[in-house]
């Protein structure tokens, strides 16, 4: 399994299959898309952006660094999670965030994923900040 790094590219890709936030969140230049495949087939995938005025939304509340990355979204194919491919996608974020110079990151989960929020822990995540929602067309 490798992870490899996308770029710009990926950013027209996206695009063109209409998936509007990934071209958004691409389209900075901290920001970078990881695929993990195995023998040509995609396991899956991460994506991280940064924002130069990134810490403007933390540091009313902590200490942050100038720039903060935000794992915009991760997904392991179902019939791999467990295997470590999210951990390992993770490794590979940390690790060319570290060569950018970013050290502070935010990540987003849904309450009931706690597979996501087990890992997100495992790895020095910590609950601090809780965004609630009421969307009309849910019945939940």
């Amino acid at each position: 399994m490798t992870a490899t790094e996308g770029g710009r590219q990926w950013a027209h890709t996206l695009a063109n299959t209409k998936v509007g936030r990934s071209h958004h969140c691409l389209a900075s230049p901290d920001a970078f898309l990881l695929l993990a495949e195995r023998d040509g087939r995609l396991l899956g995938y991460a994506m991280v952006a940064a924002e130069p005025d990134g810490a403007r939304l933390w540091s009313d509340a902590w200490p942050v660094a100038e720039r903060v990355a935000e794992l915009e979204t991760i997904v392991v194919a179902p019939a791999e999670r467990g295997r470590g491919i999210g951990s390992h996608l993770l490794d590979v974020a940390d690790t060319e965030l570290a060569r950018r110079g970013i050290g502070d990151m935010v990540i987003g989960a849904v309450p009931g994923n706690r597979g996501a929020l087990a890992l997100y822990e495992r790895r020095g995540f910590r609950l601090n900040w809780v965004i609630l929602s009421r969307f009309a067309g849910r019945a939940d």
